[in-house]
């Protein structure tokens, strides 16, 4: 007979011991333990790969990885990597492909050795797998969200307990362009505030600078009611703030500037007109051309706050024509009016019957309200007081309101997005790690009690484990490390590059591995830590993917630009290079443009590069071709480098 460890002869006790020894810790690190025949058909499935997936061991007998695979799952390239990989007989790690059976769609990691008899002759492979299908949505959901967030319409920011952000998107750092370096993560709120205040970027707080900041700290500390703020080129944002459970804070505006010029040339008209429109009897104000043409939802109650005049935009966002509204007041239980909580809204609280009792404007009131078709509505409302003849008290109230209602869907949704990123935060740094823990830890017994009777394939497959465990845990220390640099101030000190670049070249140099080092650049102004890290990577990288035929060699350089007074710092190796396709893809997180077995690695680190570069306010990009090497580039503005000398 042919045993599980390749061995055609009857199983012995110790062989059988040995077996149930890596079933055992298979089953121990939730994994289940396979094997195939020369011909690379399944023929055995430990009894606990139905524990973990519902599948039963006998429904992948007599298949091929290629009969239960889904090849389309994953790029052509890397499934025929593998196949060329068995086809050689040689062993693979972490090879991850999705399946369908019995349970449906799953993905799945493995791990194979292959195994031969006395006379060296192939009988199969023997090996792991288990079900990373969670770990898989995970990072897909993480992408996802984090996509989402960069390409709103909307400005997002996401700030700490503490104050610093955290994330941001492309528009909040376009509307930030001219204090970009306070766009980083790590940048407390206080100090980007004051930066932009500092550029004129909130014209509003010109002459009264100190009492504004405090204002605004105010309300960002104890977020509230939407905040209106002008901006810089005339533009006018709605900011709404809002507290999450760990004490963090997302900023979330969206431009108003067309109806905010609404409003402004309403304010003009009435003071303009306020005299002729207290004249004006109903229908001729519903004539006018002027409240007809206006997208704002306008409606005008009298000093007893019954609607005397409404507009279209009235008519459409609240649902009912004029006639309908017509004499109806603020205590009209019909209107179904509700608060931010869900509380009801009492008719003497809303924004029109406030200004008539006060005199003073309401600004940003937001309201819910039932539609006549029985959908709920969400306005932000202002209202403005009518004085006629010199009286001392409102003889009338104008109140214009847009909908919300989309508004408030998306920030729900970006509630949303932002509860699951910090759930994943939460998975990688605890549910994660301590599986992986106690694979290392099974794998040192193991190896232990294979000391003397394990045969060489069995210490390989061992081994195979151990690497795969040690990766996962790699991966995990930098998702953490990368999170972590969102929370890291950049500490800016002028130091000099070229002694950094040539330290960490040094550590790297070998008989084999050598480097050619050209920096025409002074003292530059950086973190040091930072830049550190980020050169260690690419250098790194650049040895890491190296040649099959060539030793490894890195170019440093620099080239003074003129036209842009930048200075571009190249690192040109001629390892494996790239497809320039896939460009785009290689400053993502999780990407690898090889596969796994050919070299070790998370995906990540080209990530803290780009993270780096971009949070000093710096350029960088890449260029390659397959087989031919990799050039990146980092680019420092003139005002962070010095000319050497």
């Amino acid at each position: 007979m042919v045993d599980t460890f390749g061995n055609n002869k009857t199983e012995t006790s110790t062989e059988t011991a040995h077996r149930a020894r890596v079933e055992d810790f298979a089953a121990t690190s939730g994994s289940w333990f396979w094997e195939t025949d020369a011909d690379l058909r399944f023929t055995y499935f430990s009894p606990n790969v139905f524990d973990i997936t519902g599948v039963e061991p006998e429904w992948h007998y007599g298949k091929t990885r290629e009969e239960i695979g889904i090849p389309s799952a994953i790029s052509d390239e890397q499934w025929q990597a593998h196949l060329t990989t068995l086809r050689n007989r040689e062993p693979f790690t972490d090879f991850v492909f999705q399946r369908e059976a019995t349970d449906g769609r799953k993905w799945l990691r493995t791990n194979g050795v292959p195994f031969f008899d006395a006379e060296n002759t192939f009988l199969g492979y023997r090996g792991t797998g288990a079900d990373i299908t969670a770990e898989v949505t995970a990072r897909l959901a993480v992408k996802q969200i984090a996509d989402a967030i960069e390409h709103l319409d909307e400005l997002f920011a996401l700030w700490d307990a503490d104050d610093r952000l955290v994330i941001c998107n492309d528009r909040f750092r376009q509307i930030n362009r001219k204090v970009i370096e306070t766009t980083r993560p790590g940048t407390l709120f206080e100090d980007h505030l004051n930066a932009a205040l500092e550029a004129g970027l909130y014209p509003s707080a010109k002459g009264r600078e100190h009492e504004w900041v405090e204002d605004r700290l105010h309300r960002h500390r104890n977020p509230g009611a939407p905040i209106e703020m002008q901006r810089q080129s005339g533009q006018w944002l709605l900011i709404r703030e809002q507290r999450l459970f760990d004490g963090s804070t997302v900023t979330y505006s969206s431009e108003i500037t067309e109806r905010k010029q609404t409003e402004l040339e309403l304010a003009a008209f009435l003071e303009r007109e306020r005299d002729a429109l207290q004249k004006m009897s109903v229908s001729e104000a519903q004539q006018s051309s002027t409240l007809a043409s206006m997208a704002e939802g306008i409606v005008m109650q009298d000093a007893d706050g019954q609607i005397v005049l409404s507009n279209p935009a009235a008519e459409n966002i609240l649902g009912m024509t004029a006639d309908q509204m017509a004499g109806r007041t603020s205590a009209d239980p019909k209107w179904g009016a509700i608060r931010e909580d869900g509380a009801q809204f009492p008719g003497d609280q809303h924004p029109a019957m406030v200004t008539l009792q006060t005199g003073q404007p309401q600004r940003g009131v937001i309201m819910g309200i039932q539609k006549p078709d029985g959908s709920e509505t969400w306005i932000s409302i202002n209202s403005e007081p009518v004085f006629a003849n010199g009286s001392g008290a409102p003889t009338a109230v104008v109140a214009t309101f847009h909908d919300i209602t989309e508004d408030r869907k998306k920030e729900a949704q970006l509630r949303l997005q932002t509860g699951q990123l910090q759930k994943f935060a939460y998975l990688a740094s605890h549910d994660l790690r301590e599986p992986l823990r106690k694979i290392s830890l099974f794998v040192d017994l193991l190896e232990e009690s294979l000391t003397d009777s394990g045969d060489d394939s069995q210490k390989e497959f061992i081994g195979s484990i151990r690497r795969s465990a040690q990766r996962g845990m790699s991966l995990v220390k930098d998702v953490l490390e990368f999170s972590s640099l969102t929370n890291k101030g950049i500490d800016r000190k002028w130091f000099n590059l070229k002694e950094l670049v040539d330290g960490i070249a040094d550590r790297y140099r070998t008989d084999e591995i050598t480097f050619s080092t050209e920096l025409k650049i002074g003292e530059v102004n950086a973190d040091r830590s930072l830049v550190e890290i980020c050169v260690s990577n690419i250098l790194g990288n650049a040895i890491k993917y190296r040649d099959a035929v060539r030793l490894p060699h890195v170019e440093i350089a620099s080239h003074f630009d003129e036209m842009s007074k930048s200075f571009d710092i190249s690192f040109a190796d001629n390892g494996t290079g790239f497809d320039p396709a896939y460009k785009a893809k290689i400053f993502e997180p999780f990407t690898r443009l090889v596969p796994k077995h050919s070299s070790e690695g998370s995906g990540i680190g080209m990530s803290f590069v780009k993270d780096i570069v971009t949070s000093h306010g710096w350029q960088i990009d890449c260029d390659g071709q397959p087989g031919e090497g990799a050039v990146f580039t980092i680019r420092i503005p003139g005002r962070d480098a010095r000319q050497p000398g």
